[in-house]
């Protein structure tokens, strides 16, 4: 399928998918939120099992804004921004982000949480494909049990048992065979 303000490259066990406004310095638009989703129909046909989502670098700029001062925040209220910002790095935060408008550096967001690595803008994207890669690799059943089991904490759902969903990972076909290959590997250390 074709976009228009994405790229789409899907090889084997990853796909990667590239927001592609560098004129417009990768700003959200309605299609740039909605193409992610019909490559995501894409995306579900295929055999990757993990995804890196990234931006065509904008103009050079080594400063970049949650937000503009310009922005309005009733959009992005409506398209769960705010609502994201609060649960990664608190109100304090997402208040002062989202009325400042200020610059701030790339080691703030890891600091704050939002992102997990800061690497230098030539290692991007090796750096997130050996995450994606080193996620896909992993059982399908135990990948999926941790996203639904985050989800559920920030959610406020505490109930999920780790005991019962560590036994149903033992029964699973996927995990156990990736089990068994682990413990062959460090026993011949």
């Amino acid at each position: 399928m074709q976009y228009q303000d994405l790229l789409v490259d899907i090889d084997n066990s990853v796909a990667r998918l590239m927001l592609n406004r560098p004129k417009q310095l990768n700003a959200m638009s309605a299609r740039m939120l909605t193409e992610p989703i019909r490559a995501a129909g894409d995306i579900a046909a295929s055999q990757a099992r993990a995804v890196v989502l990234s931006m065509r670098p904008s103009c050079g700029r080594s400063r970049r804004r949650v937000l503009d001062p310009g922005d309005r925040p009733r959009n992005l209220t409506r398209l769960g921004g705010i609502d994201r910002l609060v649960r990664e790095v608190g109100a304090a935060r997402t208040r002062e982000f989202v009325m400042t408008g200020r610059p701030f550096s790339a080691d703030e967001p890891l600091l704050s949480g939002i992102v997990n690595q800061v690497v230098p803008s030539n290692q991007v994207a090796a750096a997130a494909t050996e995450l994606a890669e080193s996620v896909a690799c992993k059982s399908q059943f135990v990948v999926r049990a941790t996203k639904a089991h985050v989800a559920e904490i920030l959610a406020g759902d505490h109930s999920r048992d780790d005991a019962l969903t560590a036994a149903e990972s033992v029964a699973d076909a996927e995990s156990a065979h990736l089990r068994d290959e682990y413990l062959a590997r460090v026993s011949r250390k």
